[in-house]
């Protein structure tokens, strides 16, 4: 469902224009096929527009607020389980199985990545641009994939290899030692652009080198390299999200900038990069946001190798906006203690790390279901309005009772 989402969210590819929608999830207006705006970016535009006075700002936001109680006391937070892209592209970075290309051979799968990206370096169509996003970012999860899930050493350490030589070119073009952009061929010019290099080198360096952290250094320390743990930091690492919720508002009306939008790292992935394929030349200038967003992105993938959902357990500022919704909700996971039998399956598939026995519904709960799908006696059941949603025949577990 996150992969239609996905594709609707860049309904502008097609010729679908701009709405005064708002998109429920995390998705930046600046792509160049969004046909909605993000809650954040309207929380931002409604500080800044402060100065045009207080009807313009209470109508901005007063929307804002409507949408967010409305869709809150339906489904939660559940926009971030069932709906938000970001989920799907975390996934899709560490879990390749969980996608639709699981079955895919990985020298097929590494065929089809530069199918989607060649036809870019020939020719300028947004359509193109967001098709070599997708393989550009599937080169990187198979990459990640081999050198994780197969322990190919060797794939992790190619991809770091390959960002830093990137990062050298994008060096060597500010310093004026190749020829400049705008004098350069289309299929060249990607590889003389500053912008470009140094963007892509930077997303495939850092999660490269959390790759081979993995890989490498947790293998050889006798851990699974697979799951990295955080343990007592959770505690610590969650609150960052409604900290950086709650700082939005004071830093764009203080500098007067988008400030949260302008280094999102979210929008590096789904707006700058199809942009740089797309028409590289936009970005020409090298403002300074650029290169902290380009950095963010990049530190955005390697979180996303080393902790699962890394960003919506610890980042997001719209999931800490999501969060209080969950005690209203309709849509609600419940837990039947008597039917328990302890497994732990829910709570090895619950991919914000919680334990679904105990803390269902908690702020930090997405309502993805994943718990519900794994228990094998109905402990967890999904509803809306008190209405069942899941009817399934009662598996059994080795070891346990059927409760």
């Amino acid at each position: 469902m996150q992969m239609t989402v996905l594709l609707a969210s860049i309904a502008g590819v097609v010729g679908v224009r701009a709405t005064f929608l708002i998109y429920p999830y995390f998705f930046c207006p600046a792509s160049p096929g969004a046909v909605a705006a993000c809650p954040i970016w309207m929380i931002e535009h409604g500080v800044l527009e402060s100065h045009r006075g207080a009807g313009a700002v209470f109508a901005l936001i007063g929307y804002l607020l409507g949408v967010i109680l409305l869709l809150g006391a339906l489904f939660g937070r559940g926009s971030c389980g069932w709906a938000c892209p970001v989920g799907f592209l975390q996934d899709g970075l560490k879990h390749l199985r969980s996608t639709p290309l699981k079955r895919m051979k990985p020298h097929y799968l590494a065929v089809l990545s530069l199918a989607f990206i060649l036809p870019t370096l020939l020719y300028s169509s947004m359509a193109l641009g967001y098709l070599a996003t997708f393989g550009f970012y599937m080169l990187i999860g198979l990459a990640i994939h081999q050198g994780i899930r197969r322990r190919k050493f060797w794939a992790s350490l190619l991809l770091t290899i390959s960002g830093v030589a990137l990062i050298a070119l994008s060096a060597l073009l500010r310093a004026g030692v190749v020829e400049a952009y705008q004098t350069s061929p289309r299929p060249l010019a990607f590889f003389t652009s500053v912008e470009f290099t140094g963007f892509t080198g930077l997303l495939a360096a850092l999660p490269g080198a959390a790759a081979l952290f993995l890989t490498y250094w947790r293998r050889r320390a006798g851990r699974d390299p697979f799951t990295l743990k955080m343990g007592g930091k959770e505690r610590i690492a969650r609150p960052i999200k409604y900290g950086i919720l709650l700082s939005i508002a004071p830093l764009s009306y203080v500098t007067g900038t988008l400030a949260f939008t302008d280094v999102d790292p979210i929008g590096g992935l789904v707006a700058t990069l199809p942009t740089l394929f797309y028409q590289p030349e936009l970005w020409r200038g090298n403002p300074t946001f650029f290169w902290i967003k380009a950095a963010n992105t990049g530190l955005f993938m390697a979180l996303a190798v080393t902790v699962y959902r890394g960003w919506c357990r610890y980042l997001c500022p719209l999931g800490a906006l999501w969060s209080p919704m969950n005690r209203i909700s309709l849509l609600r996971i419940e837990f039947e203690p008597k039917r328990c039998i302890n497994c732990g399956l829910c709570v090895r598939a619950c991919p914000m790390g919680l334990d679904p026995r105990v803390q269902v519904m908690s702020p930090e709960c997405i309502v993805c279901s994943k718990c519900v799908e794994v228990c094998p006696t109905e402990a967890l059941v999904l509803k809306f309005a008190g209405r069942k949603l899941t009817e399934r025949p009662l598996r059994f577990v080795a070891g346990g009772d059927e409760g």
